[in-house]
């Protein structure tokens, strides 16, 4: 009697877990800088260590997600990870191989500007959901040009506005502005000039401009 209890218990789990559907899988990328490439344009030596630091935060949140039934129910959170090395060509083989062999939902990343504007455009056509931590490229609030694309940080534009606004409370009126010749500060300086012509109690009075090396 209590043998054929246990094979009809046996036979019950077994039928309940071929009837329970397996947990959808959810794969996200993730680019972030960790070793440098020598010579890149972008001056790397801010972010070279960041993968260090952002990678056990990866593994706790994953951790944290797939516990958390109320967050992804039914549904397990995987991530792959490639080193961008903050270097555009370096992330943009990691988009395409992220798209084309790991097949992921989403791309997290990455940190410096540059391979940010490289890469958008590919999650873009792709259709894959593109959230980056750092990157502050102006170009990248255009949702005409980037749908797909979201950070967590402002871009430079905005940033102008808040350095307006400490210029006056601290009472300033003569700025001095110094930034590195790349298309990407150009950009944000141009717009700060723009804004400035239109204040009558600010002036931009000195103006350097430095080529940016990577030591």
């Amino acid at each position: 009697m209590r043998a054929r209890m246990r094979l009809v218990v046996l036979l019950a789990l077994f039928v309940a877990a071929k009837a329970a559907p397996a947990p959808e899988k959810l794969r996200i990328g993730i680019l972030m800088p960790w070793l440098p490439v020598e010579g890149a344009s972008n001056s790397v030596e801010e972010v070279r260590d960041i993968g260090e630091f952002i990678a056990p935060a990866i593994l706790r949140s994953v951790e944290n997600i797939n516990s958390l039934q109320n967050v992804l129910p039914d549904t397990v959170l995987e991530w792959v990870w490639y080193d961008s090395r903050c270097d555009p060509n370096t992330a943009t083989n990691a988009v395409l191989n992220m798209i084309d062999i790991w097949d992921v939902h989403a791309i997290i990343g990455p940190a410096c500007d540059e391979e940010a504007v490289r890469v958008a455009p590919i999650a873009t056509f792709w259709e894959v959901p593109f959230i980056s931590y750092a990157a502050a490229a102006t170009a990248l609030s255009q949702k005409d040009i980037y749908p797909d694309f979201a950070r967590v940080n402002g871009n430079y534009r905005s940033r102008n506005e808040l350095f307006l606004r400490f210029a006056r409370i601290h009472g300033w009126e003569q700025l001095a502005l110094v930034y590195a010749d790349s298309p990407l500060y150009s950009t944000t300086a141009d717009d700060l000039f723009l804004r400035v012509r239109d204040e009558d109690d600010l002036s931009i009075t000195f103006t350097e401009i430095f080529s940016p090396v990577d030591q």
